[in-house]
């Protein structure tokens, strides 16, 4: 078992750790715990909310690596179909009136879906039925029209996922929930008091219609339920290191929930909440994430984002703008927005003061770039952004030749050197790693499957002499 002290924060270093336990006659090593208490609960954990589109998109982008337009346009594809309900809703819920086909549909989706899980909740839970909080659309739901096996089998991979991801969604609403139960035991070691908890799974519930068999639960070692109030373990009294690391890069997943919740302070209320916009809508989000990487502001590698140079720019121009470098401010124009459609406020005078801004800073920003490029401290941090991007050097002036998206340019001023090379080529992309052996070694080993202009195939090797790309039809 492991057991984390109770009375005192975290310490930074060892040495902390040394002093803390000296000072109580204390010492790293072998130690006798005596239990004082021990506490049994039982706690219910009801299925995940039906599916917005922002949800799904965050969900596919984890499992799958899917971007959110990838996501957008595959649940479109079966809104198409009419398998699935309408894709752009920000809606968790649905009426009373989806819960009744829901309800009646429930053992064809089941057999379906091949779920043989009991599911006795057939009566409407407020946490997904709610005909309050439907406004233009619900949840997305599977719809009364059920797919054939054959129809199934027919779409993308990617179409499959996600109506089976929102078939076993829609069905966990009707388990019954899964039961966890923890025991919390305190244990003192000198005048130190300490606590272990242990989770263990009662009734998976719903959870097998998410996961199916293949949930891995962890087991114990030796379970707190083996103990009893006074009694003596022996253990090790040490410390658990734990590298403090930045906050990982943002995923399209990930920036879809942050843009989703933008604005919306920690602490907040559930009410408060509810009012706050965030930046775009579920119709447009996915659409922004491309923009930015197909503008090169964005690059993606391995599923993560990272800010190109030109963002990087960009950011520093506006970091210190009161109105653009503000979150809250896309929040507020979103929020405006809102009350347009209720009525609080008119679109006139909406687009005078958005008019307004967006002349001073056409006026303004241009000269801004000019001197920020141009200050030491920002050519240093251009330089750090280009290694931190560069797949190579240039063959024709040496400067770093960056990935665009697209394609690979070098990064030297505009006018000053031209080479550039398109990621696709003949029907083929070409990875990171085929690109930096190109600009490395001047030429790749054989790739194989090209396709001519003529529709035929072959297989060659990429050189460059000069700067200028050729195929190799003789190398091995």
């Amino acid at each position: 078992i492991l057991a984390k002290i109770k009375t005192h924060p975290l310490f930074d270093t060892k040495e902390e750790v040394y002093v803390f336990l000296k000072e109580r006659n204390m010492r790293i090593g072998p130690t006798e715990a005596t239990v004082l208490n021990m506490v049994e609960k039982e706690e219910k954990h009801a299925s995940p909310l039906l599916f917005s589109l922002s949800n799904l998109q965050i969900l596919m982008n984890k499992k799958f690596k899917y971007s959110p337009k990838e996501t957008l346009q595959g649940v479109q594809k079966l809104y198409e179909k009419k398998w699935l309900s309408y894709p752009r809703t920000d809606c968790t819920f649905i009426t009373q009136k989806e819960f009744s086909y829901l309800k009646m549909k429930l053992q064809e989706y089941k057999a379906f879906a091949h779920i043989e899980v009991y599911t006795p909740n057939l009566e409407p839970d407020f946490r997904y039925v709610d005909n309050h909080e439907v406004h233009e659309h619900h949840a997305i739901i599977p719809t009364r029209i059920i797919p054939s096996a054959e129809e199934f089998s027919k779409l993308t991979t990617l179409e499959k996922q996600i109506y089976t991801w929102v078939l076993h969604v829609t069905i966990a609403m009707f388990a019954p929930p899964m039961l966890i139960k923890e025991i919390a035991m305190d244990l003192r070691i000198g005048e130190l008091l300490f606590e272990a908890k242990e989770r263990t799974p009662v009734d998976m519930g719903w959870r097998k219609i998410i996961l199916g068999n293949n949930q891995k639960e962890k087991i114990s070692r030796q379970s707190l339920s083996n103990f009893h109030i006074g009694d003596t373990i022996h253990g090790f009294l040490g410390g658990l290191e734990r590298d403090k690391k930045p906050p990982s890069p943002f995923t399209e997943g990930a920036l879809i929930h942050a843009m989703k919740n933008a604005g919306k302070k920690a602490g907040q209320s559930k009410e408060m909440g509810l009012k706050v916009m965030g930046i775009g809508t579920e119709a447009t989000r996915a659409d922004v994430l491309e923009k930015l990487k197909n503008q090169d502001y964005l690059k993606l590698t391995k599923n993560k984002l990272y800010v190109t140079d030109k963002g990087k720019e960009l950011g520093r121009v506006i970091e210190n703008d009161p109105l653009l470098s503000n979150i809250d401010m896309t929040a507020s124009l979103e929020t405006a927005l809102h009350s347009i459609g209720e009525g609080i406020t008119t679109q006139e005078e909406f687009l005078k003061n958005l008019k307004g801004m967006i002349q001073k800073y056409i006026q303004e920003k241009p000269y801004d770039i000019k001197m920020m490029a141009g200050t030491e401290e920002w050519k240093v941090e251009r330089h750090k952004t280009q290694q931190a991007l560069s797949l190579g050097k240039c063959p024709r002036c040496g400067h770093e030749v960056l990935d665009r998206n697209s394609y690979i340019s070098c990064s030297a001023k505009r006018g000053e050197c031209t080479f550039s090379i398109s990621k696709v080529i003949c029907q083929k992309k070409l990875s990171d790693k085929t690109l930096r052996s190109l600009l490395k070694n001047s030429r790749t080993d054989l790739i194989k499957g090209w396709t001519g202009k003529n529709g035929k195939i072959f297989d060659a090797a990429l050189v460059l002499n000069d700067g200028s790309l050729n195929f190799e039809f003789s190398h091995i």
